[in-house]
């Protein structure tokens, strides 16, 4: 057990260490009271400080800004107008709140979700319905998780929009919101019944008010999972380093009789750390900085200066975000992901991978530096680190991925026009220039029709097959589940393909097209990393020329049988 020799003259709580029991964030969610005499790891106590029922922040402080009317963008003069506009709907929602109950401690944030109402919430129909038509309808319903809902704003917008335009689609569609915050489940209850039209949602709407973390029902159908600004608030576990050893040793926090917080390390790094400590070592393509990533020898002389901390600054890992990753694997196999958050943010408290620590008092936001405050008044945020998430999410889940800018995201798939200004500025786009997202996809690869009997040859069609028209043929076919995929935009290409098949032998063939395609994509998104040098696209027609020169002998027969096919979803892939 080590505290930090840079502390100044701390008084000693060994003693009280030793004595003191050691609880977790699930053991204290029963107190109505902070609790003291006590020790935990730190990510009990950021998760018990952020999500007790009885005394959390997002339980009893969090307020999400809600503007009220959607902002009429296409009437604003420019951005400078917009934070003018938006400032005064800010001050008329609190002073609303100050008249119902005066709170000068009162916790205020806003979302994209809020601010740019509808065309965001749009935005995220508009790619799940089209994923959802490309793959899987109509063979299963589109079902929807959402991932702490807030005011449930988002879930009225990507409803409204599947009702209005695609309604076949809508029958189909259920929504189920998994909320850990009693106050918050309440008032998305409250919102399905705020108006006539959110009303109709009723009967495609589940809210689940239980922690994700302790989920227990079994998924086994297709499924889009979405967190947006979710992970941020994901608990983080301290690590500290041996500057010398290398060995990591794990925080903890003790709070003694007075509630004052002290902080220590330990060498028994419990298995939740370790695991992910072992997991991202394993999984990780790319150099990520951390502790010990600088020179060793220069590490070494810094330690051994007078007054120098026996251990390294710390590194704050996101446990509870593999751990989220192993409730998809295991709970929810046939899910699709979509996530945004925060890449960087400013203000941060000392060390890697540190949070900003904040609360507002009296309308004003207060910056701390330690995580260890008074549980429940404080909002602690983690920065996300997509290229790490994405390794470990990829080795956890055996899911693909693409992690694009938030900008990049809603150009693809919002309608940018609605929220472009008078002078042609679009907030929409340049605002939360900090955030990132990532899409998490099954493999996938085109399966046998149903209808056809099992082949011992796969170029060996049965009998019966050659009487099956080929529209019914086509629309027996089906992307299913398995260990090979391709990029999106060669789905759709491969869909368009398959409906212009003539027989099932020229079916078959373009089945083993699309499973060779699907091993050499896998190939190559693993060999991704190692071609990230300026003359990288010379590197990857390279690779592209040698990996398909292995195909077999008959899949590159047919590639010259069917040349325009062949060149038209090799040009899809250069653009891609």
């Amino acid at each position: 057990m080590w505290q930090q020799r840079s502390d100044i003259l701390p008084p000693d709580k060994a003693k009280d260490f030793a004595k003191y029991p050691m609880v977790t964030a699930n053991t204290l969610r029963p107190r109505k009271d902070r609790p003291k005499r006590v020790k935990m790891l730190t990510r009990d106590f950021i998760e018990d400080s952020l999500y007790n029922p009885n005394y959390g922040y997002f339980s009893k402080q969090a307020v999400i800004f809600n503007p009220g009317e959607p902002f009429q963008f296409n009437l604003i003069k420019d951005e400078l107008d917009f934070q003018k506009i938006l400032g005064q709907r800010y001050t008329e929602f609190e002073d609303q709140l100050d008249d119902k109950d005066f709170n000068e401690t009162r916790q205020l944030w806003h979302t994209p979700t809020e601010l740019f109402r509808p065309y965001y919430g749009e935005a995220i129909a508009r790619y799940l319905v089209t994923n959802y038509k490309l793959v899987h309808h109509p063979f299963t319903d589109l079902t929807i998780y959402e991932l702490g809902a807030g005011n449930g704003t988002l879930m009225l917008n990507i409803l409204d929009y599947i009702r209005d335009i695609y309604p076949d689609v809508y029958e189909r569609t259920q929504y189920k919101i998994i909320e850990i915050s009693s106050a918050l489940a309440a008032l998305q209850s409250s919102q399905l019944g705020a108006s006539a039209a959110s009303r109709g949602h009723a009967g495609h709407v589940e809210i689940i008010n239980k922690s994700i973390f302790n989920w227990d029902i079994y998924v086994g159908a297709p499924c889009y999972f979405i967190a947006l600004e979710v992970f941020d608030n994901f608990a983080h576990d301290a690590i500290r380093y041996d500057p010398f050893t290398e060995q990591p040793h794990q925080g903890l926090v003790l709070i003694d009789n007075e509630g004052e917080f002290y902080e220590f390390y330990t060498k028994d790094i419990d298995p939740v750390a370790d695991s992910f400590l072992r997991v991202r070592h394993a999984a990780c393509s790319k150099p990520f900085r951390h502790p010990l990533s600088g020179s060793r020898l220069i590490r070494n002389f810094k330690s051994r200066l007078p007054f120098a901390p026996n251990l390294t600054v710390p590194e704050y890992i996101p446990t509870r975000l593999m751990q989220f990753f192993d409730t998809l694997r295991d709970y929810f196999p046939l899910h699709q992901l979509v996530t945004s958050d925060f890449n960087q943010l400013p203000g941060r408290i000392p060390g890697y991978g540190s949070p900003v620590v904040q609360t507002r008092y009296q309308r004003r936001t207060v910056p701390v530096t330690t995580p260890f405050v008074q549980q429940g008044y404080f909002d602690i945020i983690f920065p996300v680190d997509f290229s790490v998430m994405e390794d470990i999410y990829r080795a956890i889940t055996g899911k693909l991925t693409r992690v694009m800018s938030h900008k990049e995201f809603l150009q693809r798939w919002a309608y940018v026009e609605e929220t472009k200004t008078i002078s042609g500025e679009n907030p929409m786009l340049s605002w939360y220039k900090n955030a990132s997202t990532m899409l998490g996809f099954a493999p996938l690869y085109l399966s046998k029709p149903h209808h056809l009997a099992p082949s011992s040859a796969m170029n060996q069609p049965p009998a019966e097959a050659s009487q099956v028209p080929p529209k019914q043929l086509f629309h027996t076919t089906h992307f299913t589940y398995g260990w090979y995929s391709f990029p999106p935009g060669l789905q759709n290409m491969a869909l368009d393909k398959t409906c212009r098949q003539v027989d099932n032998e020229t079916y078959v063939r373009f089945n083993q097209l699309v499973n060779a395609l699907g091993k050499l994509y896998t190939q190559l998104e693993a060999r991704k990393h190692a071609v990230a040098s300026t003359d990288a696209s010379s590197k990857w027609k390279d690779l592209w020329q040698q990996e398909l020169s292995r195909l077999s002998n008959r899949t590159m027969t047919w590639f010259l049988e069917h040349e325009k096919i062949y060149a038209e979803i090799l040009e899809a892939w250069r653009e891609l």
